[in-house]
C-alpha cells in the first residue's frame, strides 16, 4: 500500500513523455509558513547515544512546522560528518514506514529533492519563506534526506570515497548511528529511494544491508542494528552505461517529438560511439585511471558533447531550450538564519553547493560510472 501511495505521489510530479529524465511538477498549497527555530530538545534521542563531539542535531519549525523534525550532522568516521534532514509523517508517524532519499550525481545534494521534488515544502519566490507542498511524500511516510557522499551538500570532512561500494559503507554507518540515536524508527519498514546515479547507490546499499542482516541473523556479527529494508525505488536510474549511452544517438534521431540533430551530426555520434564503447570496456576490464579518463573524454566530451554542443534542446525536457535556471531554494539555503536553524556548521560550510563536481570526477576517474548494476551483476 505504501509503495502505491509513493508511486502515485511520484507520478503526480513526473511525466515520461519527451524527456531524457523526469519533468518536475510540484503542486503546493498557498499556506505561508513562519520559519521559527524551536528550542533544541533530545527527548527522542537515546540517552548516551552521543559518542562524538562532532554529532550535532537540532529541531526546527522550518519547511513543515506541523511535524517533528531533526537535522544536523552525524559523525560516521574521523573527520567525516554526514548531514541529514528528517521529517516525521504527517499522518500516524508511529505506524508509517521510513523512506530514505539520496540524490544522484554523483555529487548532488539531497536538499535538491527536498525542495524541488518530494519534500514537505517549496521556497517562495522572495526566497525568505517556505510553503507546504501538498503532495510531499511525508503525507504517508517518515522521510529522511541524506547528503552523501561526504562533500555533497552540507556534509563535510576529509574522507573522500570514489566508488558506490565505499559510499554504501558510509551510508550504512550513518544508519547505524541514526537508529542508535532514534531507536523508535529502527523497527519501521524502510524504503530506499533515489534517482539518476542512485542506480549505482541504491543497489550497493541494499546489497550491504541484506548481507549484514543475514550475518546478524546467523549470529556472525553482533552489536549491529538490523535494518528492515522492504523495497528500493530509483527514478531515471543510471544502471548500465553501455545500454543507456548507446540510446542517446537513437533518441536524438528517432524520438517522437522531432530530430534533435542533423544527419551528419547523427552519423558523427554513431562513429564516436564505437570508440566510446571500446574505452568503456577497457575502463571496466582494467580498472585503471588512465583507461577511465579516456572513456570520460571520448564518451562525455566526444560522443555526448556532439549533442550538447550542437542542440539547444533541454536535457530534462526537449521541448524547451537547454538553459536550466538556478533554483530559488539555493538562495534560501544561503540565509544564515536558515543554516543555523537546520544545524549547518557555519565554520566549515560557507556556501551551499548543490552539486560538487569533485565528487563526480572521483567516481568517474575510478571507473565506478561504468560499473553495471543489474541483477546478474550481483
Amino acid at each position: 500500500m505504501i509503495l502505491r501511495k509513493l508511486y502515485l505521489l511520484y507520478t503526480s510530479f513526473f511525466s515520461s513523455k519527451l524527456v531524457l529524465f523526469f519533468i518536475l511538477f510540484i503542486l503546493t498549497t498557498e499556506l505561508l509558513l513562519t520559519d521559527l527555530l524551536l528550542p533544541v530538545t533530545h527527548d527522542d534521542i537515546k540517552s548516551g547515544a552521543f559518542s562524538s563531539l562532532n554529532d550535532h542535531i537540532v529541531s526546527s519549525k522550518l519547511c513543515d512546522p506541523r511535524v517533528k523534525q531533526y537535522s544536523g550532522y552525524l559523525n560516521i568516521a574521523p573527520d567525516a560528518n554526514m548531514f541529514f534532514w528528517f521529517f516525521e509523517s504527517r499522518k500516524n508517524p508511529k505506524n508509517s514506514p521510513l523512506t530514505i532519499w539520496l540524490s544522484g550525481g554523483p555529487g548532488y545534494s539531497s536538499m535538491f529533492a527536498l525542495f524541488q521534488e518530494v519534500g514537505p515544502c517549496k521556497v517562495k519566490r522572495n526566497m525568505n519563506k517556505s510553503r507546504l507542498a501538498a503532495n510531499s511524500w511525508n503525507e504517508v511516510t517518515n522521510l529522511l534526506f541524506i547528503d552523501q557522499p561526504i562533500g555533497a551538500g552540507f556534509s563535510y570532512g576529509a574522507r573522500m570515497v570514489n566508488t558506490s561500494e565505499q559510499a554504501a559503507l558510509d551510508v550504512y554507518e550513518f544508519l547505524q548511528r541514526f537508529f542508535t540515536m532514534f531507536p523508535k524508527y529502527a523497527s519501521l519498514d524502510l524504503h530506499l529511494f533515489s534517482e539518476s546515479y542512485g542506480g549505482h547507490y541504491v543497489p550497493a546499499i541494499a546489497k550491504l544491508i541484506i548481507q549484514n542482516n543475514n550475518l546478524i541473523k546467523a549470529g556472525k556479527i553482533k552489536d549491529i542494528i538490523p535494518i528492515n529494508l522492504k523495497s528500493c525505488g530509483i527514478g531515471s536510474a543510471w544502471v548500465d552505461p553501455i545500454i543507456q549511452m548507446r540510446s542517446y544517438v537513437n533518441f536524438a534521431e528517432n524520438n517522437t517529438y522531432k530530430p534533435l540533430l542533423g544527419p551528419q551530426l547523427i552519423e558523427a555520434m554513431r562513429d564516436t560511439w564505437i570508440l566510446c564503447k571500446y574505452n568503456i570496456d577497457e575502463c571496466y576490464k582494467t580498472n585503471t585511471k588512465q583507461a577511465c579518463i579516456a572513456a570520460n573524454i571520448t564518451c562525455w566530451e566526444g560522443y555526448n558533447g556532439i549533442f550538447t554542443q550542437n542542440s539547444d534542446a533541454g536535457l530534462y525536457d526537449i521541448r524547451t531550450k537547454n538553459d536550466i535556471p538556478v533554483p530559488i531554494y539555493t538562495k534560501y539555503l544561503e540565509n544564515p538564519f536558515v543554516l543555523e536553524s537546520i544545524g549547518v556548521n557555519p565554520t566549515v560550510i560557507t556556501k551551499y553547493l548543490e552539486f560538487n563536481e569533485e565528487i563526480y570526477f572521483r567516481f568517474t576517474d575510478s571507473g565506478d560510472l561504468y560499473v553495471i548494476f543489474k541483477k546478474e551483476s550481483f
